[in-house]
């Protein structure tokens, strides 16, 4: 029992002002942190590199949202979706075409809404699986869990 102060740490996000939290014997607490990415939409170099947004929900079932931004002037790229041993399950082609502004420019977000399902339109299993943003010159992968 007593007044604390918890603070969070993960490698790549804004460490946020610590939280003062009282504990009081007997009884669970609680905290929740929203961390913000270190990446600035506004940063010149942000331009030049893909960037993997992550998924939402996640676990989710049946379906999930994947967002990323592509790298200033790529028109194209490539998402697949793999299981768990590597085994392709289904590809979309993706393009810039989907442009949302932030800041003062106009940055290309995208975002692939994955049903679950396999190329022969099959519902997969629940288990953990892996998606791939490709383009012609770098590529980014993200974990997911599909729950049934």
């Amino acid at each position: 029992a007593g007044d604390y102060t918890v603070t969070c740490y993960l490698e790549g996000y804004e460490v946020p002002d610590g939280v003062e939290v009282t504990v009081i014997a007997g009884e669970t607490v609680i905290v929740d942190f929203i961390l913000e990415p270190e990446v600035d939409a506004d940063d010149p170099l942000s331009d030049f590199s893909l960037l993997l947004l992550g998924n939402y929900p996640n676990p989710f079932n049946p379906s999930t949202t994947i967002c990323f931004q592509l790298p200033s002037g790529c028109e194209q790229a490539e998402i697949t979706i793999y299981n768990l041993r590597g085994q392709a399950i289904i590809s979309y082609p993706v393009n810039s075409s989907n442009h949302q502004s932030v800041g003062s420019r106009t940055q290309p977000i995208n975002s692939l809404i994955w049903d679950g399902k396999d190329a022969d339109n099959q519902l997969m299993s629940s288990g953990i699986y892996y998606y791939k943003v490709r383009t012609e010159n770098e590529s980014a992968t993200g974990k997911m869990i599909m729950m049934k």
